[in-house]
């Protein structure tokens, strides 16, 4: 009995032990992923950010800094990053992120490094090494999130007045994720500032940015970005340092409002604080007024290139405004109503790591030189020595009765045989490294510079490793497409647990990417990004008269664009090769019923499927360089047609078709390398590029006399309370449940309207058609016929029309319905 007291006494001890054990693990559990550890020296201490305060969105561009004090010797080496690359079965797959760096006795050095996620990697190890061991390392927690995620950088002197922000909204997806942003972390890099919708700047004095950070900012604004400005009595602070590239704005003074009555109709809140708001007297370049308090402007909007700036007149942190329960409701339905990019779906794919550019098809189109010489000449070789060491050597050697010397004979001609084909194919594409490149380039008229979207494969012969050297600073990046991961790695055994580092980029003057273990001609895919400048710009002057395009597209660029495609709506035109330094004149009819997208394509390139056909459309028998070359042309067109409507017009299901993009598009293609000169194992390459050059152009009206736009040009802004998409290949939409479907098609407010027209086929599945008269305020039943009389009635303020679709939807019934097309003739004002 006494034992078992003991042993009982013993075991609650150890429970009591193992409780408190658990109760450790737990709180470290919770602490740990908000600190970092190292395994750090006393003579070198590293600290390190990833991202923004350790917070970054999987799939995008992030920033590391790290900072490095050195008290030992001095040092000179690299500091490396590994990021998670992917995870199969039990191996870890990581690219390695080096810089060379030196660190002198008693230095403290910041460093920066711009890396691509793909998975939501936790932890960061950072590594000082000096090429043949480690010196130092430390691991960084980060919280990661995924790419859906909404970032909004904040720029303000006292951010916590702005939490309020997290809860606007900026699209379907519930919840933003707040950036404090200031002049230290603000972003040099568009690449980075891309992976934010939206960028406030409030009570913060903008002169503390950089030149550099200024200039990004305008490029991201210029590029779709959207900037949101809060003034009051902060305006100088906020406008200062900004420049009239981002907005020209003259402040005359302050004034006082309590007059809230459109804000709280937007807000659905009472807004009845009794304290006056103060409002920015700005007369502000371009802008437009979006908001009012009485008559007086309280918020204004500019419209930039494909981006906006907004800018309201009252400082978004400071009291009534910044305490008022309904400030976010009021800002969401305010920048919903005005900015279209705010209402739709996210389009951001469930991949990673997805480059619709980047197909390893396409890269492997590469339009290669005929080989048919070689051939020829090598089968030319091979039945020589047949003939040679077959009859002729056997007919010689039994002659002179020495057959025993065609021991030593043979072996030689073999050898020398076998040198000339070696010499013959010395020179061709199978003896030496070889890269295909894809590069997509928008640029609008008139400008001389843009950035080039690098998509890249890249071959050898050798095997082991394979260093690929940039010249020029392009940021490359490590592409998952192919399936070169599972020929590296076939060795491996995947039942114990390994760690690969599959390919190390060193980052500096002069990219250089090693892929680690390569296998003869496996296909190494990167993508990178560069900036280019061009001798000249592409100039244009389009109008439409009696329903044609017509006008002259110049090219100043340096060199020839070629196969060049004019997209006017949904109508596809051949134009062929637009000269450098030259000019064509255009004059295309515009047909009410535009052909199937694939049809059109069908016309322009050749069936890619019928080599037959091809030469029919082509009126010659092409080499398989030239059909190499324009199904792979073909193919890019295809894809980056795809993302640029996505983009620009942004359609999916729930959501829109179009906006007031450009819906004129030149498209053409060079061969010529517009990102320097690349080596692998520091040998020249055989280097294809097929460049794309995507180039909206914008319709001239200062010499027409009269106004016109055919049909498909104008595209509609489409919502619905049911279920559809829209299928741009067909132009159709198609209808998954019963309801109302709106469509709305925005006109230019200067042009007055004269006379308009909607083409549009009942399907048996629609109800009722209606066309809103903003006079009575009743939707009135849709004609086909011309509206020419008082038509100015069917334009609500901001110079749209809008028509209705009821939808009745049932097994018996054609769910689908063309996209209906609107026309129109008018004046300027």
């Amino acid at each position: 009995m006494f034992f078992g007291r003991r042993s009982k006494e013993k075991q609650r001890k150890l429970a009591a032990f193992l409780a408190f054990l658990i109760v450790i693990a737990m709180i470290l559990s919770i602490i740990l992923p908000f600190v970092t550890y190292a395994a750090e020296t006393e003579d070198i201490i590293i600290k390190g950010e990833i991202g923004f305060n350790n917070k970054y969105k999987v799939g995008g561009t992030t920033p590391i800094t790290i900072e490095i004090t050195n008290n030992g010797e001095d040092f000179k080496g690299e500091v490396q990053v590994k990021i998670l690359k992917e995870e199969y079965n039990n191996v870890t797959d990581y690219i390695v992120y080096a810089k060379d760096i030196e660190l002198p006795r008693g230095s403290t050095k910041k460093f920066d490094m711009v890396v691509t996620t793909s998975n939501m990697q936790r932890y960061f190890n950072i590594e000082l090494t000096d090429g043949k061991k480690s010196i130092a390392k430390k691991t960084i927690y980060a919280t990661a999130f995924p790419p859906e995620s909404r970032f909004v950088g904040v720029l303000s002197e006292d951010p916590q007045s702005l939490k309020y922000l997290k809860n606007v909204g900026f699209g379907e997806v519930i919840g933003n994720k707040l950036i404090e942003l200031d002049e230290n972390n603000f972003p040099t890099d568009i690449n980075i500032l891309n992976d934010f919708e939206t960028v406030f700047i409030n009570n913060f004095d903008t002169s503390k940015l950089s030149k550099e950070q200024i200039n990004i900012m305008n490029q991201w604004v210029q590029s779709g970005g959207i900037l949101i400005l809060g003034t009051g009595p902060n305006s100088d602070k906020v406008l200062k340092g900004l420049g009239s590239e981002i907005a020209s704005v003259v402040n005359k003074g302050i004034t006082h409002t309590t007059d809230f009555t459109e804000m709280e109709q937007l807000g659905e809140k009472t807004l009845d604080s009794g304290q006056p708001l103060q409002i920015a007297l700005l007369d502000i370049k371009n802008g437009e007024d979006i908001l009012f308090s009485g008559n007086l402007p309280i918020t204004t909007l500019i419209h930039e290139e494909t981006g906006s700036v907004i800018i309201h007149h009252f400082d978004l942190g400071i009291n009534p405004f910044a305490q008022w329960d309904g400030n976010r409701y009021m800002l969401t339905e305010l920048y919903i109503k005005h900015i279209p990019v705010f209402a739709q779906t996210s389009n951001t794919s469930d991949s990673y790591d997805y480059d619709p550019y980047l197909n390893p098809y396409t890269l492997r189109l590469f339009p290669r030189q005929q080989q048919t010489g070689l051939v020829i000449g090598v089968l030319i070789i091979i039945s020589v020595y047949i003939i040679l060491v077959g009859p002729i050597l056997y007919w010689i050697l039994k002659v002179k009765d020495k057959r025993e010397y065609g021991w030593f004979i043979i072996p030689i001609l073999a050898f020398a045989f076998s040198g000339g084909i070696y010499l013959l194919s010395y020179k061709t594409i199978f003896n030496a490294p070889v890269g295909s490149s894809i590069g997509i380039v928008r640029l609008n008229t008139g400008e001389t510079t843009s950035s080039l979207s690098i998509s890249a494969g890249f071959f050898t012969p050798d095997t082991g490793e394979s260093k690929i050297t940039f010249a020029e600073n392009i940021q490359p990046r490590v592409s998952y497409v192919d399936s070169s991961w599972d020929f590296r790695n076939r060795v491996i055994n995947n039942g114990i647990k390994t760690e690969v580092i599959s390919a190390k980029i060193r980052i500096g003057n002069a990219n250089e990417l090693i892929f680690y273990n390569d296998q003869s001609w496996a296909m190494n895919t990167v993508t990178a990004s560069h900036t280019v400048n061009f001798a000249g710009p592409i100039n244009a002057s389009l109008t439409f008269k009696d329903n044609n395009l017509i006008g002259t597209i110049e090219n100043h660029l340096g060199f020839d664009l070629e196969t060049c495609i004019l997209v006017v709506g949904d109508h596809y035109y051949y134009l062929d090769t637009l000269k450098n330094d030259d000019a064509m004149y255009i004059e295309k009819q515009i047909s009410s019923r535009a052909k199937y997208r694939y049809e059109a394509l069908d016309e322009i390139f050749g069936s890619v499927y019928d080599i037959n056909a091809m030469n029919k459309k082509w009126g010659r028998e092409l080499s398989k360089e030239e059909i190499h070359r324009l199904i792979q042309r073909r193919e890019i067109f295809v894809n980056s047609n795809d993302r640029y409507h996505i983009t620009t017009n942004s359609f999916n299901a729930q959501n829109i078709y179009g906006n007031n993009e450009s819906t004129i598009v030149l498209y053409g293609y060079s061969e010529e390398s517009l990102f320097g000169d690349v080596k692998i194992n520091d040998k020249e390459i055989r280097n294809y590029n097929q460049n794309l050059f995507i180039i909206p152009l914008e319709i001239d009206y200062s010499k027409a006399d009269q106004i016109e736009i055919p049909y498909g040009i104008i595209k509609p802004y489409i919502t619905g309370n049911l279920g559809f998409s829209v299928e741009e290949y067909d132009q159709s939409i198609y209808i998954h449940s019963s309801g109302s479907l709106d469509l709305t098609y925005s006109i230019d407010p200067s042009i007055k309207l004269d006379e308009f027209q909607i083409q549009f086929m009942k399907s048996s599945s629609v109800d009722g058609s209606y066309i809103f008269n903003n006079e009575s305020g009743i939707w009135e039943e849709l004609s086909i016929l011309p509206y020419e009389e008082n038509v100015q009635k069917y334009r609500n303020s901001e110079g749209q029309i809008q028509i209705r679709f009821d939808v009745l939807v049932d097994d018996q019934k054609d769910n689908r319905m063309e996209i209906p097309k609107l026309r129109l003739k008018g004046d300027k004002q």
